[in-house]
């Protein structure tokens, strides 16, 4: 099992994670590595002159290593699954769509981050690069001067100068708004590692081959899922940050006008060219009548929606009615008290659900990963280990289940079947079916 990390593209790294408990439970070898993040990782002027995407070579090359190694250490060659979550489990789904990574792996498990959406990838981020240019005193791409002279430039200022321009850069996009819809835009449609959009593959449910992608989609096992309450993201990303520009206190609910003024016409302006119906239609179908309370929960809610639901349902879908490997579906409910990635106790009372990030400490092995906190329940940490005994049982044989287990039936895109992990894992149908619903019509209309 091969863990890529999360955070963003920005931060993070393999060794944060312990694996212990995980390889253990499961009799597994757990592999974890880091890889080039945030301009080191990404940073791509749409030519030869820097292409982009170095973070997913960077992981890819990883993968290679262990599939030409594993074997020394006791592992299966013949049997590679890859794993992560948010950014991790985006970084899966770009492992499982190009044709260059046939046979590199047999299994993907991604969390909360699989599948795309429409617009979501660049040719270029000619915008961004400019900027962290004219930061570092480098000639912008303006047709004046050209790219390899711009990158040649930016190449010998200090690691320190580049990170720095480059947080400078994002910052509008931060003050705005817009980070949160920019969470992959410094992965770019290259040609190579992505080739094309996938989008254009799962819209079409992987029956239409694009640029040899469907192929290698439609030949590895998946198990995906999210959290219910996975849009908390948005919370710490933008509702902190847009609260004194919007004057209300986040604490106690956030206004209509950051749904309808700012968030509906920003996803318009990101991916659908501006389209004022499909923001007037998004501000009606996530306002709450002016209670703010309800209006922060329905934010996050579109958050949620947006970022995880929608894409991965649709992946799902794809995989499923065009692949004969198995299809697995998953939705992580329970929401602990004192740890997470926002802790219940640092969160305002309407924020609910089991927050982005919350499902991993229990996937990796709750007692490894919170070593220091002494009021792990017992049902907690029979969660973790059931988790990791679903994780590990996929891996190892394209199906989750095992002896002690709740029955967990393959997704199928009538049914809509998926194990809910909470303290009782029980199956149920057609998740979030409202919002499902909402994300079909409008994809069908606009």
């Amino acid at each position: 099992m091969v863990l890529i990390h999360g955070g963003g593209f920005e931060m993070g790294e393999g060794s944060v994670y312990d694996r212990t408990s995980l390889a253990l439970t499961g009799d597994v070898i757990v592999v974890s590595f880091n890889y080039c993040l945030g301009i080191f990782g990404f940073l791509s002027t749409g030519d030869s002159a820097s292409r982009g995407n170095f973070g997913l070579w960077d992981q890819r090359l990883a993968i290679q290593w262990v599939k030409d190694h594993i074997a020394e250490f006791g592992g299966n060659l013949s049997s590679i699954t890859i794993f992560g979550q948010s950014a991790g489990g985006f970084s899966v789904f770009f492992k499982s769509v190009p044709p260059l990574n046939g046979n590199l792996f047999h299994r993907a498990v991604a969390g909360s981050g699989f599948g795309s959406w429409q617009g979501e990838l660049f040719h270029d981020t000619l915008e961004i690069t400019n900027a962290v240019a004219d930061s570092v005193s480098c000639p912008s791409v303006n047709g004046v001067v050209n790219t390899s002279v711009l990158m040649n430039c930016m190449r010998n200022r200090s690691a320190a100068e580049l990170v720095f321009a480059m947080e400078g850069a994002m910052a509008p996009y931060i003050v705005s708004g817009r980070t949160i819809f920019r969470t992959l835009k410094m992965v770019v449609i290259d040609g190579e590692i992505i080739p094309a959009d996938p989008f254009d593959l799962m819209k079409n449910r992987y029956r239409i081959p694009v640029n040899g992608m469907a192929n290698q989609y439609t030949s590895i096992d998946l198990l995906t899922g999210l959290n219910d309450g996975d849009g908390s993201i948005i919370y710490y990303i933008s509702l902190l940050t847009l609260q004194d520009r919007y004057n209300y206190n986040v604490t106690e609910g956030v206004s209509t006008c950051v749904m309808c003024d700012v968030l509906s016409p920003l996803l318009s302006q990101e991916h659908f060219h501006g389209n004022i119906d499909i923001s007037q239609a998004i501000c009606l179908n996530y306002t709450s009548n002016g209670d703010k309370m309800k209006q922060g929960q329905r934010i996050t809610d579109f958050c949620r929606d947006y970022l995880f639901v929608w894409r991965t349902l649709l992946a799902l879908r794809a995989h499923e009615l065009s692949s004969n490997y198995s299809t697995y579906m998953y939705v992580f409910s329970h929401r602990p008290e004192e740890r997470g990635l926002v802790p219940s106790r640092l969160r305002p009372s309407w924020l609910s659900g089991a927050n982005h990030g919350d499902e991993v400490a229990f996937a990796l092995g709750l007692d490894d990963f919170y070593m220091n906190i002494t009021n792990i329940s017992d049902e907690e940490t029979h969660l973790s280990r059931v988790m990791m005994s679903y994780w590990s049982n996929f891996a190892k044989y394209g199906n989750p289940n095992g002896p002690g287990l709740v029955q967990w039936p393959k997704f199928d895109a009538v049914n809509g079947n998926y194990l809910n992990l909470d303290m009782n894992n029980p199956v149920d149908h057609h998740p979030f079916k409202e919002a499902d619903e909402f994300g079909l019509e409008s994809k069908q209309r606009f």
